[in-house]
């Protein structure tokens, strides 16, 4: 197996069957790109020979996004924004394991976001409606 550097992206090169298998490990840290290289090839050669997976790691998906946020070699500023994005949808999803979220987890998710959009939107809409009527009773009582 041959593990490269595509820019800064780590990518591996492996041999089954005579057929050439490029991927990329989607991370620029060497020892997280070689994991991920070998669990990779290791999913060929079970695909090729149809070998079910024995010890399946059941991992939530808080755990896999800590993991990834920890992996990351960007600024701080854009982890500090990635973070803010996650209080969204980190209390939504925590607790699934990673396999088991389906697309109506995800459209749930979404559902329940554009809920909480609207009802914010209504809110400010609503305070700014009250202070506008508080000017127009304080500028009647000026005139008073």
């Amino acid at each position: 197996m041959r593990l490269y550097k595509r820019g800064n992206i780590y990518w591996c090169e492996f041999q089954a069957d005579k057929k050439v298998y490029r991927y990329s490990c989607k991370t620029k840290d060497k020892s997280l790109a070689q994991e991920v290289a070998a669990a990779l090839n290791a999913d060929v050669v079970r695909k090729r020979f149809d070998i079910p997976v024995k010890f399946k790691t059941e991992k939530t998906f808080l755990v896999i996004w800590e993991e990834y946020i920890k992996s990351q070699t960007v600024s701080r500023k854009t982890i500090e924004v990635r973070l803010t994005a996650s209080k969204h949808f980190i209390p939504v999803l925590k607790d699934k394991i990673l396999a088991d979220i389906t697309q109506s987890d995800i459209k749930n998710y979404q559902l329940v976001r554009k809920l909480e959009v609207h009802k914010n939107v209504l809110i400010i809409k609503g305070e700014h409606k009250e202070e506008k009527e508080e000017k127009k009773e304080d500028y009647y009582r000026k005139e008073i």
